[in-house]
């Protein structure tokens, strides 16, 4: 299961960066995750919905400003919700 701390760490970043752009090295060191990581979740769980990518190593923030920690928490488990 997702480390929670990091993935509340993870969607502060995003939501107090809305529409603007993100260094991978930024999200690397304040959630502790490698970039190998970083990339698994990009490709499988945020493009197009949380991040877009604008070049190597930058992101761009599309996540809805609407998103809540619980629904983004749910992209990144992989236990059904009815069984958490």
């Amino acid at each position: 299961m997702a480390d929670i701390v990091k993935v509340k760490k993870a969607f502060n970043l995003f939501s107090s960066n809305l529409g603007k752009e993100l260094q991978i090295a930024t999200l690397e060191s304040l959630t502790g995750w490698k970039k190998s990581t970083i990339n698994t979740y990009f490709n499988k769980k945020w493009k197009g919905q949380i991040l877009t990518r604008e070049r190597p190593g930058v992101f761009k923030v599309v996540m809805d400003a609407k998103m809540n920690f619980d629904n983004f928490f749910d992209l990144h488990t992989q236990v059904d919700k009815g069984v958490r």
